[in-house]
């Protein structure tokens, strides 16, 4: 709204259009904190930035680091190694991956922060790492050029495709973690019983390791065993224990026929 003083137009401030919010929830509040927490139980994030100096991809360091004794080791931790040639070597080809929509500098800073998060404790955990991220990176490029297809036939290509890359992930997920387990799974199984008191009774645990070593033909465990001393509950209302062996005193069995076994007799 315009007010005039002689020539001089005078124009009252207009109320402000940005939407005051609400203050955020305690559950809200308490979510932050939890996730405060988990942020600090992290790796910390590589000291190092990425930029395009024309057509070179460079990483910088983020602190004064002039003889390499910081931004150097970390680097080198994320990939895995000790070695000044395995970090160029990896790096290059992790600056070859296709950005999509996104720059390279912006997809060698996600790789990086990727790797870190692996923590590779070697070289090959750290190509294994490099080609998950490799692979997620063409299945999400997959699934945005889909995205923005009109024909069907072409959206069923590229989703199969997507579909592929998405299996592939998950196999080498699966690699990563056997890898680091030496090929062993450890596998516990607890039994538990309700008798008609409707209370729990832990009958027995089963340890096993599954999916054995090289040949994988480690003992698998079929049957749970009762754990020493500890009573099977009966059917009576009261709950009263069946006596553990239940084998002591069985008497032998009976012959099916009823009667004693005939000899066979030779014609005279």
């Amino acid at each position: 709204m315009k007010q005039s003083k002689g020539d001089l137009a005078v124009t009252a401030p207009a109320a402000s259009l940005t939407p005051v919010l609400p203050e955020p929830s305690e559950g809200l509040r308490a979510a932050a904190a939890d996730a405060r927490e988990r942020s600090g139980n992290r790796r910390r994030r590589l000291p190092v930035k990425t930029r395009m100096d024309g057509t070179t991809l460079m990483i910088e360091p983020t602190v004064r680091d002039d003889d390499g004794e910081v931004v150097g080791h970390l680097l080198k931790d994320a990939v895995g190694t000790d070695s000044l040639p395995w970090l160029d070597f990896l790096t290059d080809q992790l600056g070859r991956v296709p950005a999509g929509q996104t720059g390279p500098a912006e997809v060698m800073g996600a790789a990086l922060a990727f790797l870190n998060g692996v923590a590779p404790a070697d070289e090959v955990e750290a190509a294994l790492g490099a080609q998950m991220f490799a692979v997620h990176s063409a299945a999400m490029d997959v699934i945005r050029r889909a995205s923005v297809q009109k024909d069907l036939d072409a959206i069923r290509v590229l989703y199969g495709e997507a579909n592929k890359l998405s299996r592939t992930f998950t196999a080498q997920v699966e690699a990563l973690a056997k890898l680091r387990s030496g090929g062993k799974q450890q596998v516990e199984v607890r039994y538990v019983y309700v008798d008609a008191r409707n209370s729990q009774n832990v009958i027995g645990n089963v340890h096993g390791a599954g999916g054995g070593g090289r040949d994988g033909n480690a003992p698998q465990p079929h049957a749970i065993t009762h754990a020493a001393g500890v009573p099977v509950w009966g059917a009576d209302p009261q709950g009263f224990p069946v006596p553990l062996p239940a084998s002591e005193g069985a008497e032998a069995m009976p012959d099916a026929r009823g009667h004693e076994p005939r000899r066979a007799t030779r014609p005279g």
